[in-house]
């Protein structure tokens, strides 16, 4: 998946890309996320834990999530947090109703790596159902922000076309 200015995906089966019946499968990003338990507020994903989301409800730039501990701001912090709380609750659903041993994190956010990954984990395994959550793991992308870039000239590549 992605992660950067939206949430995108892609879901690989037996070493391919899974497309769906119209050829868009892994549209992560507008799938739909309930933020009150009665039910009342629902909103795409990545309208709530994107970066470009991140930036338009709190005031803040992800890039200040790269920074040492003692130099972000407690607000960088809460954002930081805030941006865990919403990736994992939609990781969570994916995670339950996939069943994938391995989430690939490119995009903007990748470049955080284990700074990332280790919060993002261990939120997972306190929401995702127990026993996928026990033993998925996540990794950052070798080619961090580049990865949809790369993705994209590979199907462009091998010919394939996406029925819109």
């Amino acid at each position: 998946m992605t992660v950067g200015t939206g949430i995108g995906g892609g879901i690989i089966i037996g070493g391919k890309l899974y497309r769906g019946s119209l050829g868009i499968a892994g549209e992560f990003g507008h799938t739909m996320l309930n933020l009150d338990c009665g039910g009342k507020e629902w909103v795409e994903f990545e309208k709530i834990a994107s970066c470009a989301a991140i930036k338009n409800r709190l005031g803040v730039d992800t890039k200040e999530f790269s920074l040492s501990p003692n130099k972000i701001s407690a607000r960088a912090q809460k954002a930081f947090d805030e941006m865990i709380y919403y990736l994992s609750a939609g990781l969570s659903n994916i995670i339950t109703i996939l069943n994938p041993d391995l989430i690939v994190v490119g995009g903007g956010l990748s470049n955080l790596g284990r700074k990332l990954t280790g919060p993002l984990q261990s939120a997972i395994r306190r929401r995702a159902f127990s026993l996928n959550a026990k033993h998925i793991r996540i990794k950052t992308a070798e080619m961090k922000d580049k990865s949809g870039v790369y993705g994209a000239c590979e199907i462009a590549l091998e010919g394939d076309k996406i029925l819109l």
